[in-house]
């Protein structure tokens, strides 16, 4: 008795199917990892602005002298690391300082170079 294998047009078929499977499934998963992305490029920015925050809260006489240098902030980040960005790596989050001593140094610049006037990520 002969064994009984598939056809040649059985597995295109199923070739077929898969392909059509992948063309639905990949630009969703991509557009799912780069929606992650934004939002944990986001979430860095709260993280950094948490930490001046509280950089400038732990001052007695309520200056923010120290609290926009980056190093002066490490210790109130998570990990004490300054986060990178997942989306544009080579672009680097920046804190500037305030025009006054007692001004809160922002992150305003930073997110100008990262987020479009829409507030979509470069």
């Amino acid at each position: 008795m002969r064994r009984k294998a598939f056809t040649l047009v059985e597995i295109l078929v199923v070739i077929v199917v898969i392909g059509m499977i992948m063309a639905f499934l990949v630009p969703s998963a991509l557009q799912s990892m780069r929606t992650a992305n934004v939002k944990a490029c986001d979430a860095n920015f709260r993280a950094i602005d948490s930490a001046i925050a509280m950089c400038m809260a732990e001052r007695r006489d309520g200056t923010a002298n120290g609290c926009g240098a980056q190093a002066n902030l490490l210790t109130y980040l998570p990990n004490g690391a300054w986060p990178v960005c997942p989306v544009t790596p080579g672009v680097a989050y920046t804190v500037t300082a305030g025009a006054t001593a007692a001004a809160m140094p922002t992150t305003t610049t930073s997110r100008a170079a990262h987020f479009n006037a829409n507030g979509t990520h470069m």
